[in-house]
């Protein structure tokens, strides 16, 4: 009999021991081994149910196994987490195949050209006292809720007529938000839109290495490729001369390298340019440059306990100079009031004055303050107040100012870009294989992967042989 079955289950055995009851309950054991064995023989459902649209982690990782993904293990559970973009825990065809038509995140080149795009539209807007990056967040998290999914993402840069979201490419806006979502969580803080300076800034750097080693190519040194463009040997180039002369001289045409590199070597806003800025162009390195701002950070840090506090340092007004300042009487010693004055003097003192409004953080007062934390480097300050002021704003905003202690995010997108476009890159080449699509000709040998057109098809064909692998699991 059976007792509280909603708990526990009991038989009833007869009184017997030893191979007596063994003898009694083995037509019951065979019976239940029988039920047991015909149930899990079954390969399909025989209730005649419909195959499941989606797939969750378990049916994914085991349906590539069975169609034999060498990389499962390897790549398997990143792979879903990448494809289960709304983090609903299962993945239809259509995530799949949208999947198929994406890469990896955007290379560094790429989100520059998307500051670029940024700027320019800020520009268009007329309004020189807003971000840039504030009218990005504003756009893409109206709701002020400091959070932005995917869709917001994609609906607010269609709001500012970014061409790839009015256009509707949802695989060149993903790539894009793969750069900020480097954990694949489907949402990002809006912080981490601040990258898109650093990342920007990065490759500015790179843009200046291009600008060198086209020079040493070209005139086998940075002294010679100026005393080359300074035809009138005047001793120095403006920015517009240098441009001109790379046009005429080189028939160089790449203005964005041109203007990083005029941008990241003007020390003094004066945009002149001698022989011994270029020399020192000859010797920058990036490696070295990202050095210096490591040092940097370490040496605010020590110096003010903070990168904030630093920030709010930079920003004090000057001390005023003791010639501004008001003459004491005598020897320092105020004298004591006369008599009968000393209810007069309380009655007009004043009020004790405001504290000084703190300054706009611009390239004076960062100079000025990383002289007062003694800081030294190979790099001039100014070249790193121009990498922080990668939108070209002239000022730093205290986000932009914090760069300084996120420029590991420089290594983490490196690391996470190439995880996911090796992931990405291993299962499509395995959707896609003509073995596995039955594409292979008839006594002929396989030419490798199959071109289908759009590479989306060839992921929405293995979601369908994943549900078919699996429809009769339990999972």
């Amino acid at each position: 009999s059976l007792a509280v079955p909603e708990k526990r289950r009991r038989f009833t055995l007869p009184r017997a021991t030893g191979e007596g009851l063994a003898s009694l309950v083995r037509p019951f054991v065979s019976c239940l081994r029988g039920l047991l064995t015909a149930a899990y023989a079954e390969t399909q459902p025989s209730d005649g149910r419909e195959k499941s649209s989606s797939l969750n982690l378990p049916r994914f990782q085991e349906g590539l196994r069975r169609l034999q993904y060498p990389d499962v293990d390897k790549f398997g559970a990143a792979l879903f987490k990448l494809l289960d973009f709304p983090k609903s825990e299962k993945v239809s065809a259509q995530q799949m195949s949208a999947l198929g038509r994406v890469t990896g995140p955007k290379q560094l080149s790429e989100i520059d050209e998307f500051r670029i795009w940024l700027c320019a539209r800020h520009r268009s807007k007329g309004n020189p006292d807003e971000h840039p990056l504030t009218m990005l967040v504003q756009a893409v998290d109206s709701g002020g809720a400091n959070r932005v999914s995917f869709t917001a993402f994609k609906r607010g840069l269609r709001r500012m007529r970014y061409p790839a979201a009015v256009a509707d490419n949802n695989s060149a806006l993903r790539e894009l938000f793969m750069c900020f979502d480097l954990d694949s969580a489907g949402a990002i803080h809006t912080s981490r839109l601040d990258r898109v300076a650093l990342f920007s800034a990065r490759h500015q750097l790179t843009r200046c290495a291009q600008m060198r080693e086209f020079f040493e190519e070209e005139s086998g040194s940075l002294k010679a490729a100026f005393k080359f463009m300074d035809e009138e040997r005047k001793g120095s180039l403006t920015a517009e001369e240098w441009t001109e002369k790379m046009a005429a001289l080189y028939d160089f045409k790449n203005a964005e390298d041109l203007e990083a590199c005029c941008r990241l070597m003007d020390k003094d806003g004066a945009r002149v340019f001698t022989s011994a800025d270029f020399e020192a162009l000859g010797e920058f390195t990036e490696e070295r440059f990202l050095e210096d701002l490591a040092s940097l950070r370490a040496r605010l840090v020590e110096v003010h306990g903070g990168l904030a506090e630093a920030y709010d340092a930079f920003r004090q007004p000057p001390p005023k100079s003791e010639a501004c300042g008001e003459d004491v009487p005598g020897d320092g010693e105020e004298p004591p009031p006369a008599e009968g004055q000393e209810e007069e003097a309380a009655a007009e003192e004043e009020p004790p004055p405001e504290e000084p409004a703190l300054l706009p953080l611009g390239p004076v007062e960062f100079q000025q303050g990383c002289q007062a934390a003694e800081f030294e480097a190979s790099s001039h300050p100014r070249m790193l107040f121009n990498f922080l002021d990668a939108l070209r704003v002239g000022q730093l905003r205290l986000e932009d100012f914090l760069l300084l202690d996120d420029l590991q995010a420089l290594e983490d997108l490196r690391v996470a870009s190439d995880a996911v476009r090796s992931a990405i890159a291993s299962l499509g080449a395995f959707a896609a294989s003509a073995e596995r699509l039955g594409t292979v000709p008839p006594g002929g040998e396989e030419d490798g992967e199959v071109d289908q057109g759009d590479p989306g098809a060839a992921w929405a064909k293995l979601h369908e042989d994943l549900r078919s692998a699996t429809h009769g699991d339990l999972f």
